[in-house]
């Protein structure tokens, strides 16, 4: 008797050792399920991007500049460029936001939204950009936009001439310490 209770004990524990390794199975299908829903998830965002890109050119630099400098002499080809600029950095907050949601935020929301914000809404072009574009806005990018806006509101008149301002004194600077015959 005494080595078929031990036979049943034996049994019992192996079939508990089985429940939990079962048990751990699922566990780490679960996990690689939602890992390559973040993985999609981040391709498509990187592909809308990536077209997005494309769309701006080889060189945008000249737009860019264009857009701080002179809006008012900006192309129907620097219109293009420069949307297709914008909207990859809309994208990648919009990225950033939707894998935060997910659980698998790596970069902080509000320090996509300022790098957006910085990058892409420096120029007069990027705040008439963002007035048009704001109100298509998905739920993923509500923080995205609030951020946005808030800084907007605190600039008031100053908003769009950060990169103007900051190329302005690199050129006083270059011009004070720099001269040709150097």
């Amino acid at each position: 008797m005494d080595s078929s209770k031990a036979a049943n004990w034996l049994q019992i524990i192996g079939n508990l050792g089985l429940i939990i390794g079962l048990v751990l199975v699922a566990v780490q299908i679960k996990q690689n399920s939602d890992l390559a829903k973040a993985q999609l998830l981040s391709d498509g965002w990187l592909a809308a991007i990536q077209w997005n890109l494309a769309r701006a050119g080889e060189n945008p630099a000249v737009s860019i500049a264009r857009a701080s400098a002179a809006p008012d002499q900006l192309t129907d080809e620097d219109l293009i460029v420069l949307m297709g600029v914008v909207a990859a950095h809309r994208l990648l907050g919009t990225r950033a936001a939707s894998l935060d949601a997910a659980g698998y935020g790596f970069y902080p929301l509000e320090a996509s939204a300022a790098n957006f914000f910085e990058e892409s809404l420096s120029s007069p072009f990027g705040i008439a950009w963002w007035n048009e574009a704001r109100s298509g806005v998905g739920p993923e990018e509500v923080a995205i936009k609030d951020f946005i806006d808030r800084k907007l509101t605190e600039l008031g008149t100053d908003a769009g001439r950060g990169q103007l301002e900051a190329r302005g004194r690199i050129r006083a600077h270059i011009a004070e310490h720099w001269s040709p015959a150097d």
